[in-house]
C-alpha cells in the first residue's frame, strides 16, 4: 500500500538505534519492535515495516534510480548511496486512515542528516 526508500548519503547520520528512539517518541502507541537490520511497527490491524539494506547491488539500485528521476545530474548525492532503509506496509488502508502516519514516518527519516526520500514505484523524490 504504501512505500518509500530513504536512500542514505555516505554522509548520513541515520542509524537503526536513532530511529527507532525517535519514532517512539513521536508515536507512543505504536509497538515499536527493532531488530539487528528492521524495526517493525504495528498499531490494531495495521503494521509497518524498515529494513536496513546496504552494499554493492544498493549502489547499483541507487545508480538506476538517479538515471530515471528527471533533472538529476552526473554528481547527483544520489549516485553515491549504497546504504537505504526500504520502508512499507501492505496493509489495505481504502480509507487512508494510515497515510498521514506513512507520511510522519517520513518525516522522522527526513530529519537525519544525509536522507534522500523516494517513491520507487513512480520513481519521483518524496
Amino acid at each position: 500500500m504504501y512505500h518509500a526508500l530513504a536512500l542514505l548519503t555516505p554522509a548520513s547520520d541515520l542509524t537503526l538505534s536513532s530511529v527507532t528512539a525517535k519514532v517512539k517518541a513521536k508515536f507512543p502507541k505504536i509497538q515499536v519492535q527493532p531488530a539487528a537490520d528492521r524495526i517493525d511497527l504495528a498499531e490494531g490491524d495495521w503494521d509497518y515495516h524498515m529494513v536496513w539494506q546496504s552494499g554493492a547491488q544498493v549502489l547499483q539500485e541507487s545508480e538506476g534510480l538517479a538515471g530515471r528521476l528527471a533533472g538529476l545530474d552526473e554528481n547527483d548525492p544520489i549516485r553515491t548511496c549504497d546504504r537505504r532503509l526500504e520502508v512499507w506496509s501492505d496493509t489495505p488502508d481504502p480509507f487512508m486512515e494510515h497515510f498521514e502516519k506513512h507520511f510522519q514516518l517520513l518525516d522522522v527519516l527526513r530529519a537525519f542528516k544525509g536522507v534522500i526520500l523516494v517513491d520507487p514505484r513512480e520513481p519521483s523524490l518524496l
